[in-house]
């Protein structure tokens, strides 16, 4: 459970000393061995240590440990401990801050190689055979595209920069299709029909793109025929 080290040596130093003092008024009780780690709440599990006392005593902890699991543990406890409180020092701040970004670094459940499956498992669960919920989830993503869409109109007839595009990116692409502007491909093809791809491989080769909307595959030149 415990190592040898000198830091096993100084926290039993503290909980003996603490165990043999008279009296103190201000204190937290402390278990001697963490209720993680298998310790009960009896009494002669239990110390009165001051603030200080139980700060050092939990960082002892994290030094302490043979088995990895039980270090992951008290760098967790010393971290709850921390930020449990309306007072800490800068140091005690500092310090556990730094262990606990250590520790998520090092042992947060992604770093396991069953953790993406179990999370892609768990989302595709929700989603399974409910279409009650991607039906909503479709209505919503519709009416954010058009609140956007308005936006970035508003944006482009201003010729102002877009947050959502990046200022030094163009706004909105203004397409001419038949002496008409449109603002963006969405704004084309919801008044046209015509999606990018007509647009580009058949309007800007002279060739009315909207005899090919709703066609199976391109035409083919060698042949002659369309598909």
């Amino acid at each position: 459970m415990f190592n040898n080290s000198k830091y096993s040596k100084w926290y039993f130093n503290i909980i003996e000393n603490a165990k043999n003092r008279k009296e103190i008024f201000e204190y937290e009780k402390h278990h001697i061995v963490p209720r993680s780690m298998g310790g009960c709440d009896s009494d002669y599990n239990l110390v009165k240590l001051s603030f200080r006392e139980h700060f050092i005593c939990h960082l002892l902890l994290t030094k302490m440990c043979l088995d990895r699991q039980d270090e992951v543990k008290m760098l967790w406890a010393l971290h709850r401990l921390t930020f449990s409180k309306d007072y800490y020092s800068s140091y005690q701040y500092e310090l556990a801050r730094k262990k606990h970004i250590f520790n998520m670094k090092n042992n947060h459940p992604s770093k396991k190689e069953t953790w993406r499956d179990s999370v892609s498992k768990a989302v595709f669960e929700t989603w399974k055979d409910n279409e009650e919920r991607r039906a909503k989830t479709s209505i919503k993503m519709k009416e954010r595209w058009r609140n956007d869409d308005g936006k970035l109109r508003e944006l482009a007839i201003q010729n102002l920069p877009s947050p959502m595009i990046g200022k030094d990116n163009p706004v909105v692409k203004q397409i001419e299709f038949y002496g008409k502007y449109y603002y963006g491909w969405r704004e084309l093809y919801e008044g046209t029909g015509v999606s990018k791809h007509l647009y580009n491989r058949y309007y800007l080769n002279g060739i009315d793109p909207r005899s090919r909307i709703g066609a199976n595959g391109p035409i083919s030149k060698k042949k002659g025929e369309s598909v």
